[in-house]
């Protein structure tokens, strides 16, 4: 397991005891996770992530789609639960706790806000430093505040006021749902 305070974060991944160099810059992770809401259709999204490598990329799809997901899930010598679905991942729940096409504004301005970092400008910033600082924003950002209404479950509020104010809430910042895919729904197409 990679320590992100003293060991340098990954820039490739591995495939069959091979290394493959991939794109690290949180912005390829981002589109990438906002093709798969958007429902883009599963060659499009293969060839975005057959792109993500940078010299060559391994010739089996399926292995090259899981690998660039476990990356995506900051995993890479598989010392984690591959299953395991962290705050930055695609879920297949009919909720989503933010999306980076709908919260773009939210997400810019929490990242100025904590750590003084103009997401627009940046040159560069590896994919797991990204989610470490996004999971580390202070809770008080309107972003944090958005995904807390959104998560909130609404039964377990006693006061009928305070429900429909929630639910009131709830309603106006929904994410539109899509049929989410997994990597091995992606892989599966071909």
């Amino acid at each position: 397991m990679i320590n992100l305070l003293t060991d340098d974060l990954p820039r490739t991944v591995t495939v069959d005891h091979n290394s493959y160099m991939i794109y690290t810059d949180f912005r390829d992770y981002i589109e990438l996770q906002q093709m798969i809401m958007d429902g883009v259709d599963d060659y499009a999204i293969v060839n975005y992530i057959c792109g993500l490598y940078m010299n060559e990329k391994p010739s089996d799809l399926k292995k090259c789609v899981h690998a660039i997901n476990t990356f995506m899930k900051g995993n890479v010598d598989g010392s984690k639960d591959d299953s395991h679905d962290g705050s930055f991942n695609g879920k297949k729940a009919s909720r989503f706790a933010f999306s980076y096409k709908y919260d773009a504004p939210y997400i810019i301005g929490a990242f100025l806000e904590c750590y003084g970092i103009d997401l627009m400008t940046c040159e560069y910033m590896h994919w797991w430093k990204f989610n470490a600082l996004f999971d580390s924003l202070n809770e008080n950002t309107e972003l944090k505040k958005r995904i807390a209404y959104r998560m909130m479950d609404i039964s377990k509020i006693k006061n009928k006021e305070e429900k429909r104010r929630i639910r009131r809430i709830q309603k106006q910042i929904a994410i539109p749902v899509v049929n989410v895919m997994s990597d091995e729904d992606i892989a599966n197409a071909f």
